[in-house]
């Protein structure tokens, strides 16, 4: 599929979780920055480096509008302009923040964005001036980054992180983000449990605002779309 990279596409956008939050929690104000996930847009780069089978056949791009060809061609577009002009993608990314963060001023507001709707790149790694530059707008994040490669030490201060569990996950994986105070997101295949792995569980879809449970907790998200049908193990 070629497609020409639209550089006045808009960047942070809603979905229906976000509308969901925004509704439920009326003193925030939730954006995403939805790319397409792992090498879709590009088969030579990926934007998560630790995907799994397990994580790709089950992927939320494909569930709710994410389906659709005008959807998928849209985070695609975004995709390939952060792949293939970073600079101009990053400038244009600080711009729209900036906007949201004062209109949500005005509306006395809390502004949160999640960078990684449905990738996972070490933002803090990779664009370090991007969260330092807005202190008071909320980020967040899951990730499937070992911990000890994205501890939370070395995160901006504004900028959390939940480990998402897959199908490649070791418990002792698991114990070290729990162990390190972070929670730990797993997706159930029926009802949540009220534990697992002896931590407690919160629903997580309920809202998107990771930050606001108790950490270190499970996060359960039930499965959704091809999710139901996993084999893999990413389901449990």
């Amino acid at each position: 599929m070629s497609i020409k990279v639209n550089h006045n596409i808009n960047l942070l956008t809603s979905n229906s979780k976000a509308d969901k939050t925004n509704n439920l929690l009326s003193q925030f104000v939730v954006k995403f920055l939805q790319l397409a996930p792992a090498n879709m847009a590009n088969k030579h780069e990926t934007v998560c480096r630790y995907s799994t089978p397990g994580c790709r056949e089950s992927c939320l791009i494909f569930t709710g509008n994410g389906r659709y060809p005008k959807v998928i061609n849209g985070r695609t577009n975004k995709t390939l302009f952060y792949l293939n002009d970073n600079g101009l993608f990053m400038e244009k990314l600080m711009v729209e923040t900036a906007g949201f963060q004062a209109s949500t001023r005005i509306q006395d507001k809390v502004p949160c964005i999640r960078p990684n709707a449905l990738s996972d790149i070490p933002w803090e790694q990779k664009h370090p001036e991007y969260m330092e530059r807005f202190p008071d707008t909320i980020f967040y994040d899951y990730t499937k980054y070992p911990y000890l490669e994205r501890p939370d030490q070395n995160l901006p201060k504004n900028y959390s992180l939940v480990y998402s569990r897959s199908d490649k996950s070791s418990n002792w994986e698991i114990d070290i983000n729990l162990n390190n105070g972070r929670s730990v997101a797993v997706v159930f295949r029926d009802e949540l449990p009220e534990k697992y792995c002896g931590v407690p569980v919160v629903d997580g879809d309920k809202h998107d605002l990771t930050f606001l449970h108790s950490a270190p907790c499970i996060i359960g998200l039930r499965a959704k779309g091809l999710a139901r049908k996993d084999t893999t193990g990413f389901v449990v």
